[in-house]
């Protein structure tokens, strides 16, 4: 394997990897960054090393920089908790909410539906909307202070928003809105 395809595969797992930490509220997006980059630069420079190497070093050498490699990933595990992450995830949705609504608006305006359909479209968007702001308000509620009951109120209002995202997308999808 060359070292541009593994410096490739390397970026590849560390954006896979920095997004799980991310979405899950694990570590903040700029500790990513900071990591993601530093690993980046030494498996660089390790690979960088590794190829230009003297034929005359010792194993040993060699044995000290993959060392060096395990050292720089355990300095990427420690977390600390945070909410701005689920703040995220409540945004990502929302551009998933507005991209179903985008899709309806346009269905309408070309088929003009029953009045029976756009009720029902409207009930489903208005269950998800006040979802969305039982979760907001639960995800305040935990940042102000957390506690284990607000953390399960948070978690438990997050599915209920997005447990109604997937019944308005279900509903907007029966009238063969293609999203």
């Amino acid at each position: 394997m060359n070292t541009d395809l593994v410096l490739s595969n390397l970026r590849s797992l560390l954006k896979i990897g920095g997004t799980y930490l991310a979405t899950t509220g694990a570590m903040s997006q700029s500790k990513i960054e900071f990591w993601t980059g530093m690993i980046c630069a030494v498996v660089g420079y390790i690979c960088s090393h590794a190829t230009h190497k003297d034929d005359s070093a010792p194993v040993a050498t060699q044995g000290k920089l993959l060392g060096l490699l395990f050292l720089c990933a355990a300095l990427v595990s420690p977390m600390g908790c945070t909410t701005s992450a689920v703040f995220k995830s409540e945004k990502a949705t929302a551009v998933t909410v507005e991209t179903a609504m985008s899709g309806w608006n346009d269905y309408v305006g070309q088929f003009h539906p029953p009045v029976t359909a756009e009720l029902k479209v409207k009930s489903a968007f208005e269950k998800y909307r006040a979802a969305e702001i039982v979760a907001i308000d639960a995800t305040a509620a935990y940042a102000a202070a957390k506690t284990d009951a607000n953390k399960s109120t948070m978690h438990a209002a997050s599915a209920a928003v997005a447990a109604s995202l997937g019944d308005l997308v279900t509903v907007i999808q029966s009238f063969g809105v293609k999203l």
